[in-house]
C-alpha cells in the first residue's frame, strides 16, 4: 500500500510537470521574442514582452490546449 501511494505521488508529479510544460509551450508560442527564457518568476508583461493583444491570444490558446473556457463574454 505504501508503495502504491509513492507510485501515485510520482504519477501526480509527472502529471503536473506535463501541465507545466504545456503551459510554457503555449506562452512561448505567443511570446513576441521567443528567445527569452521563461522562469517561474517571469512576468508576462514586464519580462516576456506581452501586450494586451498577445495576452488575449495566449488565453485563447490556453483554452484550446486544455479544452476549457477562461474568457466569458458576459
Amino acid at each position: 500500500m505504501l508503495r502504491k501511494r509513492y507510485e501515485n505521488g510520482i504519477y501526480e508529479r509527472e502529471k503536473m510537470n506535463n501541465i507545466e510544460e504545456r503551459i510554457i509551450s503555449v506562452i512561448r508560442e505567443n511570446m513576441p521574442d521567443r528567445t527569452l527564457n521563461i522562469e517561474k518568476e517571469s512576468e508576462l508583461i514586464c519580462n516576456l514582452g506581452f501586450d494586451s493583444v498577445r495576452l488575449m491570444g495566449m488565453l485563447y490558446s490556453l483554452e484550446e490546449e486544455f479544452q476549457i473556457e477562461i474568457i466569458n463574454g458576459e
